[in-house]
């Protein structure tokens, strides 16, 4: 019998696993709270309990794939979907294995269950005519086509998350060479990515029609009201300003441009103009080199760059016999090929 109580182990899976240990952004925490709050329903409505009458003994391999079946064929979740949220309970139950060694044997059984590994479409992009179009469509002096301006340069510039620049003041920018801006990324890491003297200007133009100065702890972008843009805003300046600009994009059918659009396309230009995946790795902020070499399958031009280099190893093909036309012994004609 487990000797710790499920609340118990929930409580410290948040605040002192994900929060401190991992140091996870406030989103991922969000979306692992989802997911566990998902798991807890599910197990209070089939074992008809209450919530806070739940214990770990109720966390058993067959309830966990009913809850995975129940995602799927009950909630509507993509084949995707449940890979993550499986992906979720497999760290929540081995956490809970440093809690309660009793847990141990029924751990095992929940983790023998297969992770269904899902290979989504290559990631979508726009080349880089197509951002020139986007960003060359922003038109007007007026305070909101200026901040739509900087905001999607800075998106390309630097290739961060919406979550990112949301969260940026105007003093997280430096003004003077080498020009930067300085966010936190995943894991509470601070990140400062280069800026280009155009991106920079840009922002310059955007903060004079607001008053302000450039040494203030105030947000970098705010709404039309003052207010701090999101990250659900910025996408859907993205989506607006993206619309009618996206005839040189690389989406997936019915898809729309979105930032992680722009992140990609950084990406995949950064690629495609031949700088190692190591670099690119550091200015995208990726943990793994992996996700970094994604970029390199969806660049068909990167691709062909790569293979380029063994163009000459084998020898050009030369023409082997003439035409059949004019020969009596066509039989021969086709030994000879």
């Amino acid at each position: 019998m487990c000797t710790i109580d499920f609340s118990s182990a929930v409580t410290s899976f948040f605040d002192r696993f994900l929060r401190v240990e991992c140091k996870m952004a406030r989103n991922t925490i969000l979306s692992y709270r989802d997911v566990v709050t998902l798991l807890v329903r599910f197990i209070a409505d089939s074992k008809r309990k209450t919530c806070d009458e739940i214990t770990l003994e109720d966390v058993t391999a067959e309830t966990v794939k009913d809850f995975l079946d129940h995602l799927e064929a009950g909630r509507g979740n993509s084949k995707r979907t449940r890979s993550q949220r499986h992906a979720v309970l497999r760290t929540f139950v081995k956490y809970i294995c440093r809690l309660d060694p009793c847990f141990l044997a029924q751990a095992k059984a929940i983790l023998d269950i297969y992770l269904r590994r899902y290979q989504g479409p290559p990631k979508g992009y726009i080349e880089q005519a197509g951002i020139k179009a986007i960003i060359s469509g922003i038109t007007g002096n007026h305070e909101l086509a200026l901040r739509d301006d900087a905001l999607l340069r800075i998106l390309y510039n630097t290739g961060v998350r919406a979550s990112e620049v949301a969260d940026a003041n105007i003093d997280d920018v430096r003004f003077d060479p080498p020009f930067c801006l300085s966010v936190i990324g995943k894991g509470e890491k601070e990140k400062r990515c280069p800026l280009w003297p155009e991106t920079v200007r840009a922002i310059r133009v955007y903060l004079k029609t607001r008053s302000v100065t450039t040494i203030e702890d105030t947000p970098l972008f705010v709404n039309a009201w003052g207010v701090r843009l999101t990250r659900f805003g910025i996408r859907y300046i993205v989506m607006r300003r993206a619309n009618g600009h996206i005839q040189g994009s690389h989406l997936s059918r019915g898809k729309h441009v979105t930032t992680h659009t722009f992140r990609h396309s950084t990406a995949v230009h950064l690629v495609e103009s031949g700088n190692d995946l190591t670099s690119v790795r550091d200015i995208m902020g990726h943990k793994n080199i992996s996700t970094t070499n994604e970029y390199v399958e969806t660049n068909m031009k990167a691709k062909a760059k790569i293979l380029e280099n063994n163009r000459n190893v084998i020898p050009k093909p030369t023409k082997r016999g003439g035409g059949w036309k004019g020969r009596r012994d066509i039989v021969s004609w086709l030994k000879n090929l």
